[in-house]
C-alpha cells in the first residue's frame, strides 16, 4: 500500500495552467487529495484509490487511517487479504510515521488481520 497527499496548492479549483494578473486574486476551492495505490496479486496487479476532500478535516494522523481502513476494507469486500501488508509512506511524523498508525498496525496483527505489516 503506497499512501500520499498531493500537494494542496495543485488540486485548487479552478485550477488553471497560467494565472492572469486579473486571476490571480480570485478565491479558490481549496481541496485536498490523498491517493492510495494498493499492489496486489489480483489479475488487475494495482488499484487506485482516491480521496478528496474540501479541507473539513484535519490533516493528521486520523485522516492517514481513515484513508487506510477504507482501503482494507474495500479490497476485503472482493479478495483475500495477503499475510504481510507493506506500508510505504511520506516519513512525516503529523500524519504518517506516529504512535497512531504504528499501533493501528499492532492491532491488525494482534487481530489477526495480518501476519505482520512492513512500514
Amino acid at each position: 500500500m503506497i499512501l500520499d497527499g498531493m500537494d494542496q496548492s495543485k488540486t485548487n479549483l479552478p485550477n488553471t495552467k497560467l494565472i492572469s494578473k486579473s486571476t490571480s486574486s480570485l478565491w479558490r476551492l481549496r481541496t485536498h487529495i490523498t491517493g492510495v495505490i494498493l499492489h496486489t496479486k489480483a489479475p488487475c496487479g494495482k488499484l487506485a484509490y482516491c480521496f478528496v476532500d474540501l479541507i473539513q478535516f484535519p490533516h493528521d494522523s486520523n485522516l492517514t487511517l481513515t484513508v487506510m481502513i477504507n482501503v482494507l476494507v474495500d479490497f476485503a469486500k472482493s479478495h483475500h487479504l495477503p499475510e504481510v501488508l507493506y506500508v510505504q509512506m511520506d516519513n512525516t511524523c503529523r500524519e504518517n510515521k506516529n504512535r497512531f498508525v504504528l499501533t493501528f498496525c499492532a492491532i491488525l496483527v494482534k487481530l489477526n488481520v495480518f501476519r505482520k505489516v512492513r512500514t
